[in-house]
């Protein structure tokens, strides 16, 4: 199984994102439940290319149940049917008083110790990679809650990561080939 750990804020919006709701108003934006359409195209994507499974290691998992998320996600254009998203990671910042050292890493330690069938794995979070056990800086892919979010190249690393299914990458290799003629 391939998994996707999915961060929400500052991967699936950003500080402009929040600003443009703010500005217009956006009525599908109740509260703070702010996401990109083109952001979710892009996890769309890599969800397609490379048939990955998400777990939800935002703190949005303690406000909302994944049904919630998924619902979220598809009022906003999601394509990928509710059973994409499989789970969410335990709560380790109970107990932690020095802190926020490595939580999500361990909460994602944890998940991943209790799956045998992880064929591969990329992490999407805005936060730092200091703060990532080692363990996991190959699998990670930090976006810019002030920037991008998630964007197109690291879109396309999390494929590259995850791999492609064989359909997928032949598309690619087709792609980049007729790329080749014009570089």
């Amino acid at each position: 199984m391939k998994l996707i750990f999915l961060d929400i804020d500052g991967v699936l919006n950003t500080v402009d994102d929040f600003f443009e709701t703010s500005y217009y108003g956006h009525e599908h934006n109740k509260g703070n439940e702010v996401i990109s359409r083109t952001k979710l195209a892009l996890l769309d994507s890599i969800i397609e290319d490379t048939g990955a499974k998400i777990v939800i290691s935002s703190t949005w998992r303690l406000h909302f149940r994944n049904s919630q998320i998924h619902e979220m996600f598809k009022a906003r254009g999601f394509k990928a049917p509710r059973t994409t998203i499989i789970g969410k990671t335990n709560d380790c910042r109970i107990g932690i008083t020095s802190g926020p050292e490595y939580f999500r890493s361990r909460e994602i330690s944890e998940f991943l110790k209790e799956r045998d069938d992880v064929e591969s794995y990329v992490i999407l979070d805005d936060i730092s990679e200091r703060w990532f056990d080692e363990s996991h800086h190959d699998n990670l892919i930090v976006t810019d809650a002030y920037g991008g979010g998630l964007t197109y190249t690291l879109a396309q690393k999390a494929k590259n990561i995850l791999g492609r299914t064989e359909e997928a990458q032949k598309k690619h290799d087709e792609t980049n080939r007729l790329l080749e003629v014009f570089v």
